[in-house]
């Protein structure tokens, strides 16, 4: 059986995860036992999220108070897909596979594909940004790239100018000396 986050679990019934940490609360104080991770966080599957969910339909369409909702979805006798199914039909929404599917799997469906929404959106996200990096990276390489095709054509430039040196040096010795420099000997 899959297990969701709070995040997920509070995301897929549309509340905030403090109003589900306090349904859970409620439900484990009814007997139901909510799974907790090594660290002690609650994980829910699908059977809690379809009790959650039936609570809330309870407190909104019957107007029954929560902690009263919460011992009657806990009740060995309840039966929870007719409390979620009453509001799916009073809703017109309800699907024809709904009726061969057992619910809390319709929840860890609808959980699960809502996961893999974020996920894809999340994933173009990440797509966008190394796209963008990639670019940085290929202007950059091309500005490193025209830095030194400038310096190598400097370096050329100063190799023809020391060449240019070298050769009237040379020249400048092999000229004769003139009188004067005979005559003080250089």
């Amino acid at each position: 059986m899959d297990e969701f986050t709070p995040k997920q679990a509070a995301d897929f019934l549309e509340i905030n995860p403090e109003t589900l940490k306090k349904y859970a609360l409620l439900l484990e104080q009814n007997g139901h036992n909510v799974h907790r991770n090594g660290r002690n966080h609650r994980i829910y599957n699908g059977t809690d999220i379809a009790l959650i969910k039936a609570m809330i339909i309870l407190n909104r369409d019957k107007s029954v108070n929560l902690e009263h909702a919460a011992g009657i979805v806990t009740s060995s006798d309840t039966d929870i897909e007719a409390i979620i199914g009453d509001s799916v039909t009073n809703n017109d929404v309800i699907e024809p596979v709904q009726s061969v599917i057992p619910l809390h799997v319709t929840y860890e469906l609808q959980a699960l594909r809502s996961f893999l929404e974020k996920q894809q959106v999340d994933n173009e996200a990440l797509r966008e940004e190394i796209k963008w990096h990639n670019q940085l990276l290929t202007d950059f390489q091309e500005r490193v790239s025209d830095k030194l095709d400038e310096q190598a054509e400097l370096i050329k430039e100063q190799n023809k100018q020391i060449l240019e040196l070298k050769k009237e040096l040379n020249e400048a010795k092999e000229q004769p000396k003139s009188v004067w420099a005979r005559l003080f000997g250089k």
